[in-house]
């Protein structure tokens, strides 16, 4: 294809593996259908105990694009990603789930937007697929608005950057990588990444499908994974405030998103022990949702005199956690 030979820049397509070999071949056959040619195909076999290495030696027989990294020890998703982002030698990498796909024409698409103005992350239509019958639709920015303006739009709303095409150097550049042997690890640089970059544009179609199991582990809650949620919301502000990303424009919001953060974590674990903090906690909500007004949420632009209320709920939340310390200990 013309095009495709015109840009002519590499794609590293990142995939974390571990017990998928039920799905992998699925996600890696969608990689190698690709129409866009010029991609390399991480596969990051984070110590499966399945034949989930088996599957990927027989498909770099298949295709000598697919390549291995093995780890030694077991590092979770982030220590998978962090491992393909060092391996890889493209220009844009792309992170794929192992039980997940794309449409075959998804990296073109994506690459042909970031090339045609110098997008530095190109964020696609996703949807979650339970089966045939049910699907339920995503969006990660709006069309047609400012960079600041989605960015504002994602501390609200949240974003996936799996399946978005993303410059390499964004990562390198600012050091930012996933914290290891957690769960919740987009929390921690998902959001600083896109205020990192200069560009970001939205591609309303769908070409990411997210794969959820029955026994998915999104779908269920222990004491590690919600241990994990509270202390990657920490680390998404520590990033925040390493690269100097904090501004009176979006301090407002960045502060609600870590609250809102850490009080659906909180609430994973108050649930379990106590309805008494479980009516703490909804009012907390309560408190949450009365900082921004509708107007507000509506234009994505903080009003300063909010953050003359995050003091108070910040201590109610820290009491409850406190609360829930006691009562576990």
């Amino acid at each position: 294809m013309d095009q495709e030979q015109s840009i002519n820049k590499r794609v590293s397509i990142v995939i974390p593996v571990y017990n998928s070999h039920k799905t992998l071949p699925k996600c890696l056959d969608s990689m190698i259908a690709q129409t866009y040619q010029d991609l390399e195909i991480i596969c990051v076999n984070d110590c499966s105990k399945d034949n989930s290495l088996g599957i990927i030696k027989e498909y770099q027989k298949k295709d000598p694009r697919v390549k291995l990294v093995n780890h030694s020890e077991n590092l979770n998703a982030g220590g998978a990603r962090n491992s393909g982002i060092k391996a890889a030698t493209g220009t844009y990498v792309c992170f794929v789930d192992n039980d997940d796909w794309m449409t075959p024409d998804a990296i073109e698409i994506l690459i042909q937007n970031s090339e045609r103005c110098s997008i530095d992350i190109v964020a696609p239509d996703w949807c979650e697929w339970y089966s045939e019958k049910e699907t339920i639709e995503h969006s990660n920015f709006l069309e047609n608005v400012s960079k600041e303006e989605n960015c504002n739009h994602s501390l609200i709303y949240g974003c996936r950057i799996l399946g978005c095409l993303i410059r390499k150097s964004i990562f390198t550049d600012n050091n930012l990588f996933y914290p290891e042997r957690t769960f919740w690890e987009d929390n921690a640089i998902g959001i600083p990444l896109l205020f990192c970059a200069n560009r970001i544009r939205a591609v309303k179609r769908i070409l990411y499908f997210y794969y959820i199991s029955p026994g998915s582990s999104s779908r269920s809650y222990n004491l590690k994974k919600t241990s994990d949620r509270i202390k990657t919301t920490h680390l998404m502000y520590e990033n925040f405030k390493r690269l100097d990303l904090i501004t009176v424009r979006n301090s407002a919001l960045i502060d609600y998103k870590i609250l809102c953060l850490s009080y659906f974590s909180i609430r994973m674990l108050a649930i379990n022990y106590s309805s008494d903090a479980s009516r703490l906690l909804n009012k907390v909500s309560d408190d949450i949702s009365s900082l921004l007004p509708n107007n507000v949420l509506k234009q994505y632009h903080p009003n300063y005199v909010l953050t003359l209320k995050f003091p108070i709920l910040s201590y109610r939340l820290w009491a409850i956690m406190y609360w829930i310390k006691n009562k576990v200990s």
